[in-house]
């Protein structure tokens, strides 16, 4: 999600008149859009200490810095700093990640505690967002959050039939996107109904995940998955899809809630705020029980279930104004 939002940040980045220095994470060399000759770029390896140094070296030549990966400048430079939050696990860790993966967590918090001073502004996703930033840590204050969500629009597909009962939830496989409760409870509905397809986006990376959804595809379960998917095949996959389904644990934003509703889909969600800064969902239940997932697939495909309503929408052009 990160990296479709970056992408789609440069695109728009460079079809306006500002003169841009990009500092981004040596990952992404030769795989972002094109940057014009006008305009600077540089790769670094990704950690504190190599943004450290940039900033000793560089920090007071810009008028303006944007800071896309949730931490500012540690140290304060001279021109206006806006940074882009977008990592509720730094708010409220998730019980699903494993010690270390909290562990690491913490320490990344506690240099974001230290470099808070060093951002003007902050940007977010959703006013739920806005509100547990400014909560949660002193020295952000709520007139310095800016909620400016921004997405690219993905590529309409008309041509694609919807399949009725067909369940559909685009995200990688993390701990905290909770798949194995979901994967538990449309094991149970599919043994009380015998109808429905549940469709996933799960890569092999996620070695343990991907073994438990093959072996229940052998075991004969409707489950299809596709893999990771190139973000212009995903329009056609939420054309498919009579719902899209989302019991994730902890989001910022819930890109995939947002495509889902633009593209005709209901959405069963987690009962939680981040889903309610997004849209008025179909149907909602508790992330932390099976049964209740359970509950709601089998409202889906017995009751006449309502239409979701999308609360937010792109809004990059004030964030390029903030920029200007």
């Amino acid at each position: 999600g990160g990296k479709v939002l970056l992408d789609y940040l440069i695109e728009q980045l460079e079809k306006t008149g500002i003169e841009i220095y990009y500092l981004l994470d040596k990952r992404v060399e030769n795989k972002h859009p094109v940057i014009k000759l006008g305009n600077k770029v540089q790769y670094i390896k990704g950690g504190l200490l190599s943004k450290h140094r940039f900033y000793q070296a560089n920090g007071d030549s810009f008028q303006k810095i944007l800071c896309f990966a949730n931490f500012p400048p540690d140290i304060r430079v001279k021109g206006i700093v806006y940074t882009y939050f977008h990592q509720l696990l730094f708010i409220k860790a998730a019980a699903e990640l494993s010690f270390f993966t909290r562990l690491l967590i913490r320490l990344k918090v506690a240099v974001f505690k230290w470099s808070v001073k060093n951002s003007d502004y902050w940007l977010v996703q959703s006013n739920e967002v806005k509100s547990a930033l400014s909560a949660k840590f002193k020295g952000i204050v709520a007139s310095q959050v800016l909620v400016l969500p921004f997405y690219p629009p993905l590529i309409t597909v008309t041509d694609v039939g919807r399949k009725k009962h067909s369940f559909l939830y685009v995200s990688t496989g993390h701990p905290y996107k909770n798949h194995e409760r979901l994967l538990a409870a449309f094991v149970h509905f599919f043994n009380e109904h015998k109808i429905g397809e549940l469709h996933l986006t799960v890569g092999p990376d996620f070695a343990d995940l991907y073994k438990r959804i093959v072996n229940l595809q052998q075991t004969g379960y409707p489950i299809i998955n596709h893999g990771f998917v190139e973000r212009s095949h995903l329009g056609a996959i939420y054309r498919a899809s009579e719902f899209v389904i989302y019991p994730s644990m902890a989001e910022s934003f819930g890109l995939g809630i947002v495509e889902a509703i633009e593209n005709g889909c209901k959405i069963i969600g987690s009962d939680l705020p981040w889903l309610y800064a997004v849209c008025e969902p179909s149907l909602i239940f508790e992330s932390e029980s099976i049964e209740s997932i359970y509950l709601a697939l089998h409202k889906a495909v017995t009751e006449d279930v309502k239409l979701s309503r999308q609360l937010i929408f792109s809004q990059v052009e004030q964030i390029l104004n903030l920029l200007k």
